[in-house]
């Protein structure tokens, strides 16, 4: 019953509208709304999307292009399957939306499996209707940048070799333009054409139809010109949006892809100069990949050299037109690769450098924190393709499915910065001298091989002498020599010369600015080599990069990797490279411009040299890695440092204790050990507030921090024949800052090190054998920790003149731990009374006697005088405050203990022994005269106490305290 009262209505709806429009009474009919019209006319059409053209004259438009097309559907492997072709075609626009085109073409036939036509020479002819989807959906708009056709239509094509001579066919498929110019348009067409004929036979063929791929990629010109709407989408300049980008990350091979070598893994580096047009762009690129895979034997290690071409697509343009410079950017990138891959050393082939090309897909995530420099993410996939000639002199074709994903930065030139630099700066400029020293590696390529590599490693020195002429070109003359390893006639020590041009790349893409601090510099030049080992003498070519920091007005720290090559050979044992030689080398050098330059940079805000001289205590655990069978342990430093501007150094003294069990290939059982390491840190600082031309104290600083790392370790193994080492290696740490105070403040700092070291061990289970085992500890590290930084001496000056002079007197509990005691029973404890004054608000004297019983198996009693002198850290960085509650002072001074046991260095008795005692004094007043402190000290005694304390070389005891006690201010 339901049924039929729904039929009902519906038919006397549709007699009730049929008769309104039958009476032509359209304004009684009821509106049902429409909600595609809404969305397409109400909200998105422009005020000016009238289509004025609608003379038959007008809107024609002209169009070349090329095109590949392929039967093989299923199976795109085979680039050669691809028929290649090129034509030509005739359009029209009729309205908003609608066109119709004519196209000739021509295709070269290719080999193909099975009876197929496409392995003939043809020609096509077609016929298409193309309706602008993007107009229909965003409103009409002549000076779009980009728009999306549907595309359709019928043709034929004429196969004169072929046993069916006309093969008609349908198409359907996409038309992506892109509005290059005021007539010029850039397109791409992908569509699949549909043969009706069992002459064209594919894997994709159903009954008798028959489906082919086309791609055509071409130029178009309109006789009627539409101008960009957006004029933020012209080039300014031919150089406008030219940019650079530079890059390295990892890469790893998709097995799941079905690729024809060996699951592998390696690391990534590539640099691209590119511009772009509107929404699309292009670039050429250089990279290299290093590859290395377990599953062959001789293929373990191989690279790829080669370069790009690419096609760029700016995702941001095209879906977002009104932002011209985004902070973050997506694009999208399509190309083709072509290069060198070299292998090592494998009998199954007859050669080990092949020829390589495939094509490359991908897009990129760019965040700019400046409008000219961008921090870029890019992932990727290529797809190379070789071949390998087998001993027989047959041919194996090889392929890989190769994914990266690599870390870089981008430089663009924008012109309406580098006008607004121009104008700011640009009349500034005068020509300037300069001079350079550096030093570095050198490696004269000889093979291939990580071992040869690494076994052929020179050093080299280098000194120049240039001009820079203009903000971006200057010219470089530079004298150097090496120390050039080979595999055959021993060392030798060659004499280069070398004439540069310089191109500073930030000043060409991004304007000159004085104030800039990083250079990127680009030099190319000719290169005279003089060998008088090998007998050599060659001209060849130099290329370099040199990326560098300013440190001043006139100072610049750069690093230069540089790459020479010869036609003639340069050394012996030289590896020919299509013909060519290669010298490698990488210089870490200083620059030093003679004239002073305009600007500011550089002018320190240090007001004197305790302008950014700080000092830092901190304390943390630590892990080694690999974590299995390690423990946490602790770690301790004291540092001294100084910042210059945004660059510092810092030296560090550390102790740190581990636990780290380790296994041995001499014992089947892991063997619990302790490390304990001594020693310092030499490292370097940048400070990245700074860096970003922070002028005032930052609420939060993140320092970069990086350095040396050298000391000993003591190790508890009773395998070890002596249980301290010498140990160096390096560290790399970041560190988070909060300043409380512009002053003093609070961090964090996680750290990476990593130490290398060596022990004799000595293996009963071996039979005694001596075995030298060789440690590279990777340790991690997290410090909290507080520093006090000085501003300069201003604030004291300006406050020291309300200073009296005061006496105080103190009493103090003291524990101490004798360290390297033959015999311990546990800690010492002991008391005393001291007396002190401060003649500035900077200095102090004190004297102290204390007493109590050191516990080395025998209590020996023992009584300690002292004179120390106290320099207060707290005033010296911050200034002398008279409300102040806290104080710090830095304390080192002279003792002598006696004791009834004491031995002198040559083990006779005597009434006592000298020593020097180091600490720090950290105090607060809680009452106006009255304050309680807390003062870590170290005693290093020139003799022993009793016989049970061990000696260093028979130089000093050691002994770490604990104070804790109240004084008295007078």
């Amino acid at each position: 019953m339901k049924k039929i009262l729904i039929i009902n209505i519906l038919l006397g709806c549709f007699v009730q509208e049929a008769a309104a429009q039958n009476t032509g009474l359209f304004d009684q009919r009821p509106d049902y709304g429409n909600v595609l019209d809404y969305v397409r006319v109400k909200r998105y059409r422009p005020a000016d999307s009238a289509f004025v053209d609608t003379t038959a004259a007008k809107n024609i438009y002209f169009s070349v292009f090329g095109l590949g097309e392929t039967a093989r559907l299923q199976n795109l492997s085979s680039y050669r399957n691809i028929s290649p072709g090129i034509g030509v075609s005739l359009g029209k626009q009729f309205d908003k939306f609608n066109s119709m085109r004519l196209s000739f073409s021509y295709q070269k036939g290719r080999p193909q499996l099975g009876a197929n036509m496409m392995a003939y020479d043809r020609w096509d002819m077609k016929a298409d209707y193309l309706f602008d989807a993007t107009s229909y959906l965003m409103g009409y708009r002549p000076g779009r940048i980009g728009s999306i056709h549907t595309v359709a239509g019928l043709g034929f094509t004429y196969v004169p070799d072929a046993a069916h001579r006309y093969m008609p066919h349908f198409q359907t498929g996409l038309h992506f333009r892109y509005h290059a110019g005021d007539h010029l348009y850039l397109y791409a067409e992908p569509t699949m054409q549909l043969y009706p004929s069992a002459d064209n036979v594919t894997p994709m063929r159903n009954s008798m139809l028959a489906w082919s791929p086309r791609l055509e990629i071409g130029a178009l010109y309109n006789f009627t010109a539409h101008p960009l709407y957006r004029d933020g989408y012209r080039n300014q300049s031919w150089m406008d949006q030219v940019f650079i980008q530079g890059g390295a990350g990892f890469a790893f091979m998709a097995s799941a892809l079905k690729g024809h070598g060996s699951p592998a893994k390696g690391g990534d580096a590539f640099v691209n100069l590119g511009k772009w047009y509107g929404i699309l762009g292009g670039r050429l690129g250089l990279f290299t990949q290093a590859w290395h895979n377990t599953e062959t034997r001789y293929d373990r290690v191989y690279g790829y050299l080669g370069g790009r071409a690419e096609v760029l697509l700016n995702l941001n343009r095209l879906f977002r037109p009104t932002v011209h410079q985004p902070k973050v950017e997506v694009n999208g990138f399509l190309g083709w690769t072509l290069g060198a891959v070299g292998y090592r050393y494998n009998p199954s082939y007859a050669d080990r450098i092949n020829i390589f090309q495939g094509p490359t897909a991908g897009g990129n995530l760019i965040y700019y924190p400046v409008p000219q420099v961008g921090l870029m993410l890019e992932a990727r996939y290529q797809r190379p393709k070789f071949e390998r000639t087998l001993p027989s002199g047959a041919e194996r074709i090889g392929a890989q499915n190769n994914l990266s994903v690599s870390l870089g930065l981008e430089i663009r030139r924008r012109d309406t910065e580098f006008q607004a630099l121009k104008d700011a700066y640009g009349s500034q400029f005068r020509p300037y001298w300069f001079t350079e020293m550096s030093g570095g590696i050198t490696e004269g390529v000889q093979a291939l091989t990580s071992s040869v590599i690494k076994d052929n490693i020179g050093g080299s020195g280098r000194w120049a002498f240039g001009r820079m002429f203009t903000p971006s070109s200057g010219l470089r003359l530079s004298l150097g020599t090496a120390k050039l390893k080979t595999s055959y006639s021993g060392t030798a020590y060659p004499f280069y010369l070398n004439l540069d041009y310089q191109l500073d790349m930030l000043n060409v893409l991004m304007g000159y600015n004085p104030e800039r601090k990083m250079d990127f510099n680009l030099l190319v030049g000719a290169n005279y080599i003089h060998n008088a080992v090998h007998g050599k003498d060659a001209v060849g070519v130099n290329l370099a990069l040199q990326p560098g920091v300013r440190m001043g007005q006139h100072w610049n720290l750069f690093l230069e990797p540089g790459l020479k090559l010869y036609r003639k050979k340069a050394f012996e044992g030289a590896k020919r490279i299509r013909n060519l030689n290669a010298i490698a080398d990488l210089q870490l050098g200083l620059r030093y411009r003679f004239h002073e330059f305009n600007g500011t940079f550089g002018d320190s805000e240090r007001k004197d040299f305790t302008d950014g001289l700080f000092v830092q205590m901190a304390a943390g655990m630590n892990k080694i890695a690999p974590a299995d069978h390690v423990g946490p342990g602790g770690t301790a430093r004291v540092s001294l440092g100084k910042w210059f501007n945004f660059l510092g150094v810092r030296l560090s003294a550390f102790g740190t204790y581990t636990f780290d069990d380790r296994s041995y290939a001499a014992l089947s059982e892991w063997q619990n050990e302790h490390t304990q390491y001594v020693g310092g840190r030499l490292e370097g600082m940048l400070a990245l507030a700074d860096f970003w031309k922070k002028t005032d104290v930052a609420p939060v600083d993140v320092n970069l921090i990086g350095g040396w790392v050298t000391g000993v370790a003591r190790n508890n193994s009773s395998y070890n024949l002596k249980k301290i080492s010498g140990m160096n290696g390096y560290s790399f740490s970041t560190q988070v800052k909060w300043n409380i105070t512009p002053h003093w403040g609070i961090f964090v700092e996680p750290r990476f090190q990593q130490l290398f070291y060596r022990y004799d061990k000595q293996f009963a289970e071996r039979s005694y054998a001596v075995q030298s085992v060789r440690y590279k500890t990777k340790m991690f590290e997290l410090e909290a920790g507080v520093e006090f930084q000085g501003r300069g001496m201003e604030p004291y000056r300006t406050s020291k003149d309300k200073f009296r002079g005061e006496t105080f007197v103190q009493g103090e509990y003291s524990v101490s731990l004798p360290f390297k005691l033959l015999n311990r029973a546990g800690l010492d404890h002991r008391g005393g009374l001291g007396v002190g004054h401060r003649f500035t608000p900077l200095s102090g004297v004190r004297f102290t006697v204390d007493y109590g019983q050191y516990d080395a198996l025998v209590k020996t009693p023992v009584t300690t005088l002292s004179a120390d002198y106290m320099f207060s850290l707290m005033n010296w960085f911050c200034g002398y405050d008279p409300a102040n509650k806290w104080q710090l002072d830095a304390v080192a001074g002279f003792t002598y203990s006696f004791s009834k046991d004491a031995l002198n260095r040559d083990y006779k008795s005597v009434a006592g022994v000298p020593g020097i005692k180091l600490g720090v004094r950290a105090a607060y007043r809680f009452l106006p005269q009255w304050g309680i402190y807390l003062e870590p000290q170290n005693l290093f005694r020139f003799g022993r106490l009793n016989e049970n304390f061990w000696m260093y070389h028979n130089r000093f005891s050691e002994t770490l305290g604990l104070n804790v006690g109240v004084e008295y201010r007078f």
